[in-house]
């Protein structure tokens, strides 16, 4: 992996609704010390089948991103924020891959009234992805 061979000191990697999965794979390669992620979804199959509730979601995917699968094994810090008022991802999506990672430290913040779309204008967002990354 790019990160272990160019051997850099606590890798934080961030992602944000289906850029958290790519940040979880990322993960899963080993190397990462914190993981933040924004707006995340277990799995993309239990997302669409959530949406689309009277077809099969494995029919209508080519592909399931599978943060739950990726994270299993996911040791290093996390910080998992999503918006309450989120209709893409509704948040329980999010709280179902916090309680399935096996870190230790991890922590998760549910942001009152605030959508999807909303997420990033928030300047008390930015400062608590600051300060987790500060944190030992």
């Amino acid at each position: 992996s790019f990160i272990k061979t160019k051997k850099f000191e606590k890798i934080t990697v961030y992602g944000e609704s289906l850029g958290a999965t790519a940040a979880s794979y990322q993960a899963s390669l080993g190397g990462v010390n914190n993981l933040i992620l924004i707006s995340p979804f277990s799995s993309l199959e239990a997302l669409v089948q959530s949406k689309y509730i009277i077809y099969p979601a494995s029919i209508l995917l080519t592909e399931d991103y599978d943060s739950l699968e990726y994270l299993k094994n996911y040791s290093g810090r996390l910080l998992i924020l999503h918006g309450e008022k989120d209709t893409l991802i509704p948040f329980h999506f999010s709280k179902e891959l916090f309680a399935a990672v096996p870190s230790a430290n991890k922590k998760y913040l549910l942001i009152p009234n605030i959508s999807h779309e909303l997420i990033n204008d928030l300047n008390h967002l930015q400062k608590t992805v600051w300060n987790f990354r500060a944190e030992k």
